[in-house]
């Protein structure tokens, strides 16, 4: 039998070293991947939380606003660190700053507090601000924040509502 007859049976080292690269290379470029997934779901996932926070604390400031009969602003900083609103029941509602997050306490004329936390992960309240001491506007501050540096951006975004004075609709009707 000569040598060009037989069959050949298993495979050559060259041949299992080019499986072996091309399997290795393609367990790389899938390593790859899954990494930037699981990271990009992760900051998904806090921009998620953040607009889902910014949105319901917009709603809630604007109501608020809508239902108050005097507001004051508290702090020496522009814009101020608190935001007091009186509602014409007699209850009151504030708004304080905290590390990371924003706390919003109700107290009815009854005297007892209900606190609720806001929770901003890259967002950050700057504070609030009138146009003017007797004017009908009130604006909400926040900026976003560079996640690896902590610092804000410098571009804030400006939430802002109407007090209403006057509960009673054009032409006199209710």
């Amino acid at each position: 039998m000569s040598h060009s007859a037989r069959q050949r049976i298993g495979s050559t080292l060259v041949e299992l070293m080019t499986v072996m690269f091309i399997s290795f290379s393609l367990m790389g470029v899938l390593v790859t991947l899954i990494s930037r997934v699981v990271r990009t779901n992760g900051t998904f996932g806090e921009h998620l939380e953040d607009s889902t926070a910014l949105g319901q604390l917009s709603e809630q400031f604007r109501r608020d606003v809508h239902g108050a009969a005097n507001v004051s602003l508290e702090g020496d900083e522009h814009p101020a660190a608190r935001l007091l609103l009186k509602l014409a029941d007699g209850s009151q509602i504030e708004y304080d700053l905290a590390e990371g997050a924003l706390i919003r306490t109700s107290m009815g004329a009854d005297g007892e507090k209900r606190p609720e936390t806001f929770v901003l992960h890259n967002l950050k309240i700057l504070g609030w601000k009138q146009s003017s001491p007797d004017a009908r506007d009130v604006s909400m501050l926040i900026d976003r924040v560079d996640p690896s540096e902590q610092i804000a951006r410098g571009h804030p975004i400006e939430i802002t509502a109407a007090i209403v004075r006057d509960r009673r609709l054009p032409g006199g009707t209710q």
